[in-house]
């Protein structure tokens, strides 16, 4: 794997809450570069970063649920899909059984399973 250097990328996203990624972020993005947090550390978990590049034009900010708006973009969702002008599959990464779920878990959190994994309910009805 090829070797990341410091101060390379416009934005960086962390999806992982890990203090250390955001860190990690925080430090390979440019100068005037900017840090998106969409994942959230667990509570009492803090990050500590140098705050200098903040006042020259270095931005970090958090997502507050994706800007999305559930009432009105389910609904949106819901339309597109059934007109077809929607794909779900490659939102889909793996997919498991209910009676595989301790699998889909293990996966998930071994790495595994990487992405949105879809769990059938079927009832064999």
């Amino acid at each position: 794997m090829q070797s990341i250097g410091i101060d390379q990328f416009d934005a960086v996203i962390d999806n992982t809450g890990n203090p250390q990624i955001i860190q990690k972020a925080y430090k390979i993005s440019k100068p005037q570069g900017k840090v998106i947090l969409v994942g959230v550390p667990k509570a009492g978990n803090e990050t500590s970063i140098y705050t200098l590049p903040l006042h020259f034009g270095k931005t970090i900010k958090g997502s507050y649920g994706g800007g999305t708006k559930p009432n009105e973009d389910i609904a949106r969702y819901f339309t597109l899909f059934n007109e077809g002008q929607l794909s779900l599959k490659p939102l889909v990464t793996n997919t498991y059984t209910l009676h595989n779920i301790n699998e889909a878990i293990a996966d998930m959190r071994s790495g595994a399973a990487a992405g949105r994994c879809l769990i059938e309910m079927n009832t064999g009805k």
